[in-house]
């Protein structure tokens, strides 16, 4: 199946060299189950990170297993996860998913996901309520399974289309999956570690209201900071052949 767009691949490993400082500590952040993971993402969305993880402290607090989550009421859940985004929409969706996968695997045990097709494991998840590609890559990738597939979230679908390696329209689950297939040689934890480097990047420097181009150190290969007059050339970087399909 094609994208809705297709041009070559693109060599992130300049980006990454170019990142590496943005990277320090997120050796250390924990991996948690695939389970908590997609629970975890699954409130986290717009929501700040501070705000997320204690609220998914105190939801696993209450409900430490699958079962329990899928048998509580979404009343409090909501209670529980109240300071992030949606909360009540989230909560519906988070005992809904708990219960679907309970149906499929009474153990919760989404590590089965890694013997399917990379494309099948994201399929299963997304057919879970509340669970977008965003949702379904940190499940496989930032969890204990370490699986290559890129998360996106908005700061790093932001700097993507800035930059002008995807076009302006670019679904943040085509990037996605345009960055997973530009870097077929990476493994899950070189994925993981530039997602950090790229949504740091976002928070720090390519801001939505305000980039500050001139301090950035993608700068030189940036559509939009050469737009903004703060660069004068751009470097060439190497394109792997190939049309970008799935």
């Amino acid at each position: 199946m094609q994208f809705r767009f297709d041009f070559a691949r693109f060599d992130f490993e300049p980006w990454r060299a170019a990142l590496s400082g943005l990277v320090e500590g997120a050796r250390t952040l924990p991996r948690r189950l695939p389970f908590d993971q997609l629970v975890k993402s699954m409130i986290s969305g717009r929501t700040k990170d501070a705000v997320s993880a204690r609220s998914y402290l105190r939801l696993r607090a209450r409900f430490p297993t699958g079962a329990s989550l899928a048998g509580a009421a979404p009343g409090d859940v909501e209670r529980l996860i109240a300071r992030v985004t949606f909360p009540e929409v989230k909560a519906a969706h988070v005992v809904d998913a708990a219960r679907r996968v309970g149906q499929a695997w009474p153990d919760y045990d989404l590590s089965r996901l890694s013997g399917m097709p990379p494309e099948a494991r994201l399929e299963w998840l997304e057919r879970l309520p509340g669970v977008g590609r965003k949702v379904a890559a940190s499940t496989l990738n930032a969890s204990t399974l370490r699986l290559p597939v890129y998360i996106v979230d908005t700061h790093v679908w932001r700097v993507m289309r800035r930059t002008g390696v995807v076009p302006a329209n670019a679904a943040a689950r085509d990037v996605s999956m345009f960055v997973t297939e530009s870097m077929p040689d990476w493994d899950g934890e070189t994925f993981t570690l530039f997602h950090v480097a790229v949504k740091r990047l976002g928070q720090t420097l390519c801001r939505d209201a305000e980039p500050l181009c001139g301090l950035c150190p993608l700068a030189a290969d940036c559509a939009t900071a050469r737009a903004r007059g703060g660069v004068r050339s751009a470097r060439r970087l190497p394109r792997a052949r190939g049309p970008w399909r799935r």
